[in-house]
Formats: C-alpha cells, structure tokens, sequence
C-alpha cells in the first residue's frame, strides 16, 4: 500500500543491505540426535521450535522431541537448583514454595509500602488505633530474623538488588548511563548519515538525526503495550515544513536486550500505522516539537512479524562469544510453570522424580497463551538479531556506497 511516504534513499537502503549482521544466532541443530548431544538450553530451543513448525503445519512433533525436550527441562532444573551454580531466582521461587512462613513474609512485604502509609497518614491525624496495618508490619519485622527468612533474602540479594534499595538505584543509574551512551553514538552516526545523504539532495539540509521521538497524545490506535517512544530517527524535510520518516532505530545496550522488546516494537508501530494518510501529527523529542506526515508513518506497518526495511534495532556492544539458544525469558517461564516447580519441590525433598513428569509443560507449550512467547522464542530473537546492526558498520557500508 502506498500512503505517500518516501521510500528509502537509495544508498542508505544499499547500506543496510551491506552491513554486516553480527548479532545473528547460530542455526539450531539439525537433528534430535545432535541437540540430544548439546547443551540442555540448545536442546530446549530445538524442540521448541520443532513444537511451533509442527503447530504451524497442524501436525504433532515425534515423540523423539517430545522425550528430548522432557529430558533436557529436567537436566536444566537439576542445573538450576545447584546451590553453588544454580539460578537464585528459581531457588527462590521453590523455596517460597515450600516455606509457608516464606510465602507469608513476602505477602506481608508486597503491602508494606501501603501500610507503611497508611500508618504514617494514622499518626498525622492522630488516629489511635492503625491497627491492621500496624500488626502486619510487625508481622513482618518479627519474621525478618528467621533463618528460613534470610535464607530465602539472601537468595533474592543474589538474582540483583533489591527493589528500593541504594544498591539497586546505583544499578539503575548505571543502566541509564550505558542506554545513554548507546543512544548518542547511534545519534551521532545518524547525523553523519543525514549529512551525506544532503550532499546527494539537490536542498541542502532536508535531512536531519533526532533523538527521542515521542508519540503524540490522543494519537490513534491502541496505546495499551506499545511502544511510544522512539530512540533515534533520521527525518527528510518536506518543502511545506512537514517531516518524513527515512529511518527509525530502537538502541539497545545488548543484543540479548531486544528479544524481549521485539513485541513491544511491533505494537508501537502498528499503532503509528493507524495514522491519517493526509494528517500531520507532532511529535515532540529531544530536539523539540517535529510535525511528522501521517503517510509516513503508515508506512511503518510491520509485515506479519518482521520489521518494514527502514526500522532498525542499533547496539554498539560487541556480539557474544556463545550467543543464547534460549533466551532468559523462556527459560524462566518455562522453570516457573507448576510441573516444573513440582519437579523441584521433589528433587529437594531428595527424591527422584523421572523426566516424563514435566510432559504437562510440553502440552501447554503450543495451546496456553502465557507460553506464546516462549514458543516463539527463536524465531523472535533471530527476527531482532536480524534487525540489529552496530552504528559503526552502518555508517563504513553507507560509506561504500
């Protein structure tokens, strides 16, 4: 459908064919019998997406895949309760599990912030008896101590800090500076992209790198999930003062960091694409308010699950020596699901429960929506990946021009 918008510079879209992907996963192995010899987490990102082909094509995978992926979910949760090695959070998620003291101290810490209110807007009015509040915050300070409680607080100080916590907020200011930092080389690239493609263009300064795009309010559309904030752009001026898009960037500070935002991405640019072809809508960014032709933005409409060729992940971190099979997220869903915290539950109570078990997680892979984005985890992460270039290598391909 052509709304009017441009379409991609010839050399720039040269360039982003040129550039090197070097964030792409490794294939899956070709076989059961090779990923039964890999790794338990390339093992379940196999027989993961065998489960999401075979749905596609309305059939069943062999039953070798089924037993393959029961087998390597059992060697990953034996993997993640080892207390030296193991996954804390998984550890705590069983031991809260298992501990009804434990599942009541974390219920008496998710009010606390309420009740802590609550209390001090008690005393300001100098009501005599907050009593509720005042016993479950007691509640809580008397189990704090425990042994099982600190157990347990020692296993969540382990997966990061603490929510709240000065640790945490130096962790969040920390994030904040690599995000900006990733933001501004990949701004500045663009610029030096803008500036080139200006002396190709018969007036000059009609290009332009922004930064910060946000979506307008009222904007139509379901706002609800989507992402609205848009993390560097390059605009062509219009002669009547109206801005096209040319290309679109999210910045990631990982490569691991887009996966997880790839459904976001598609959700904020299928709303940008209920635009009104021959409305302008202004969007305000780090440079200002920025009139932005509707036609343009409709073109920003993904097609199916893949990105349009003129929006772009950028990360300037260099790519992993051992990229994931399964992404951090899957793997997490997958530990949480009730078949696999039973299997924990029993292997901690020193018995030996057999990997046939877990076969309830397989069956709900393909049906329960809560898993749909664990069964689309590969192909999600290769479709990101595939949409990531480093700045600088846009930047030497648009030179190659």
């Amino acid at each position: 459908m052509d709304d009017g918008g441009p379409q991609l510079p010839a050399p720039l879209a040269a360039a982003l064919a040129r550039a090197p992907r070097r964030y792409l996963l490794p294939p899956l192995p070709a076989s059961v019998q090779q990923a039964a010899a890999a790794s338990p987490k390339t093992a379940l990102a196999f027989t993961i997406e065998s489960a999401r082909l075979a749905a596609l094509q309305g059939t069943s995978p062999p039953a070798a895949v089924r037993d393959l992926f029961t087998q390597s979910l059992a060697r990953l949760l034996r993997a993640a309760l080892d207390p030296a090695t193991g996954d804390a959070a998984f550890q705590a998620l069983v031991m809260r599990g298992q501990e009804a003291v434990i599942e009541e101290y974390v219920r008496l810490g998710e009010q606390a912030l309420s009740d802590r209110r609550a209390v001090r807007s008690a005393i300001r009015s100098g009501a005599l008896a907050p009593a509720a509040a005042l016993q479950r915050l007691a509640r809580a300070a008397a189990l704090e101590p425990l042994e099982t409680v600190q157990r347990y607080r020692a296993l969540c100080e382990r997966r990061g800090p603490v929510a709240g916590t000065g640790n945490a907020a130096a962790a969040g200011r920390a994030s904040l500076r690599v995000g900006d930092a990733a933001e501004h080389a990949t701004v500045k690239v663009f610029h030096d992209i803008a500036v080139q493609l200006d002396e190709h263009a018969s007036t000059p300064g009609r290009h332009r790198a922004v930064r910060g795009l946000r979506t307008p309010a009222g904007f139509p559309g379901d706002a609800s999930r989507g992402k609205d904030e848009w993390d560097a752009a390059i605009l062509r001026a219009r002669g009547d003062g109206i801005f096209d898009i040319v290309l679109l960037a999210e910045v990631k500070a990982s490569p691991s960091a887009a996966p997880p935002d790839y459904a976001r991405l598609l959700r904020g640019l299928l709303r940008l694409a209920h635009a009104g072809a021959g409305e302008v809508y202004v969007f305000r960014s780090d440079d200002g308010p920025l009139p932005i032709a509707g036609g343009s933005l409709r073109q920003l409409r993904p097609q199916g699950r893949a990105l349009p060729p003129h929006v772009i992940y950028c990360c300037s971190a260099s790519p992993e020596a051992d990229p994931p099979m399964l992404t951090a997220a899957s793997e997490a869903v997958l530990l949480g699901e009730p078949a696999s915290v039973a299997f924990a539950h029993r292997l901690t109570a020193g018995e030996s429960p057999q990997h046939q078990e877990l076969q309830p997680v397989w069956l709900e892979l393909a049906r329960a929506s809560h898993l749909r984005s664990a069964l689309h985890q590969y192909d999600t992460a290769q479709a990101a990946r595939a949409a990531m270039l480093q700045p600088a290598d846009l930047l030497s391909a648009f030179a190659r021009k």
